[in-house]
């Protein structure tokens, strides 16, 4: 089968505008941004066009450093200390959700994955919210490049399966 490539380019773009408009999409009806990033190459899975759509807005925004175990500790301080530097927000994270069962002790349950950390933030950012604005609930828009873990990360908060999870990318574009 011969692929034309003016077609596979024009593809392509319409496959990156929809994106776009769905990272778009997601900013702007959030209240608060998770922004998820590899542990492993934080810089290269971040994007100055996010970031500028993200300061546009004035959301608040959360990094989050998933896959941590994969580095060693030096390196994900080190980074957590620059985002530090640079007065952002960020959260070392560890997205693995432990089936829960009835023979588990709770000793065995590893609870400092970064989920608590994250989930008192959002709460913080939530009773913000509800003194300045009075709503009661928040909107957190969870985004970032494919295969940094973003639906691992809903798993977690969730403490259960919602989000389908896989290697390959686009499994969940939206929710």
């Amino acid at each position: 089968m011969l692929i034309d490539p003016e077609s596979a380019v024009k593809a392509l773009n319409i496959n990156k505008k929809i994106h776009w408009r769905d990272v778009r999409k997601t900013i702007d009806k959030s209240d608060v941004i998770v922004y998820v990033l590899d542990a492993r190459d934080p810089d290269g899975t971040r994007t100055d066009e996010i970031e500028e759509i993200i300061k546009e807005t004035g959301k608040k925004v959360v990094y989050v450093l998933n896959k941590v175990d994969l580095v060693p500790e030096d390196n994900a301080n080190a980074w957590s200390a620059k985002f530090k530097e640079q007065k952002k927000l960020c959260v070392n994270f560890k997205a693995n959700l432990t089936v829960f069962n009835k023979k588990m002790e709770k000793d065995d349950i590893q609870t400092d994955n970064g989920s608590e950390k994250l989930m008192t933030i959002l709460f913080k950012y939530g009773k913000k919210f509800l003194e300045k604005k009075d709503i009661e609930n928040i909107v957190v828009g969870v985004i970032g490049m494919p295969n940094v873990g973003k639906s691992s990360v809903i798993n977690v908060l969730r403490n259960k399966v919602v989000c389908a999870t896989g290697s390959c990318p686009f499994i969940t574009r939206s929710l």
